[in-house]
């Protein structure tokens, strides 16, 4: 009997709860709740990687036998930083079977890219040739030959970058840049000539380039290539300190500035040949 009063008690009180959650919600209520469909992704990285492009039909200009392949070596690369990953879907035309896009939303707060040294190196490579497992096999060893480093970067610090990048028939552009970059610094940077005639190099203590706003800078990729059309609001400041020519790190010439650099309506087009 005592259990029965226990369990009748307890639907008793449990009773105004389950009512409660069958009310309607107010409009105040409403005004209250948010949502967002899509994905968000916050990524924080610390990616070490090597980077080779291999060129297989060479240049002809090169040596007496010219024409043969070559790698373009980017080694030791360190990112470090945030990601911020939005994925959208859309469509301008809202029926069901027509149009839409993809949208990638990706803001970078904070990101170093460290030790960045830009080298060359020759590759036994055919013309033409496209084998996966052959292609990484020459990679593994161009490692372990010698690969000449033409340009060193120290550190590359971007802020505040945000890019939208859209695929489908309803996108406008493949890739949307919008905000101010804040200060990109690079430090330690150094072009090297290491042909026959040369073997010293163009340098700087550092880099800066601040006040670069990219807003409205677009890119598309066509049957041609890759077409860059660059906005810049307001103009950019370039800094760079410390810069000498010869031995890298001795005897600089001083310091070179240059200001209200507007590169607005510029258009690049990338493309293989």
């Amino acid at each position: 009997m005592g259990f029965k009063k226990l369990a009748l008690a307890a639907a008793v009180a449990a009773a105004p709860m389950s009512a409660l959650a069958l009310e309607p919600m107010q409009d105040e209520a409403l005004s209250s709740v948010t949502g967002q469909d899509g994905i968000s992704m916050s990524i924080t990285t610390n990616v070490t990687t090597d980077l080779f492009i291999e060129d297989t039909d060479g240049h002809a200009a090169i040596g007496t036998a010219g024409a043969n392949a070559g790698f373009i070596a980017v080694q030791g690369v360190n990112i470090n930083g945030q990601i911020d990953i939005d994925i959208d879907a859309a469509s301008a035309a809202g029926t069901n079977g027509v149009g839409g896009a993809l949208v990638i939303g990706i803001d970078l707060p904070n990101l170093t890219l460290s030790n960045l040294n830009i080298g060359v190196s020759g590759s036994d490579a055919t013309n033409g040739e496209r084998v996966a497992v052959d292609g990484l096999a020459r990679v593994t060893a161009a490692k372990a030959g010698t690969i000449t480093n033409v340009v060193s970067l120290g550190d590359i610090t971007l802020n505040n970058l945000g890019m939208d990048i859209q695929l489908g028939p309803d996108a406008a552009n493949f890739l949307s840049l919008s905000g101010a970059i804040g200060d990109i610094v690079i430090t330690n940077f150094t072009l090297n000539d290491s042909s026959a005639a040369g073997g010293g190099s163009l340098f700087a203590d550092n880099v800066l380039i601040g006040g670069m706003d990219l807003t409205g800078t677009t890119a598309s990729i066509t049957p041609t290539g890759l077409s860059l059309s660059i906005a810049t609001a307001g103009g950019s400041d370039i800094a760079l300190m410390g810069v000498g020519m010869g031995t890298a790190g001795t005897n600089p010439i001083g310091n070179v500035y240059i200001t209200g650099l507007n590169l607005n309506g510029t258009t690049v087009s990338i493309s293989g040949h």
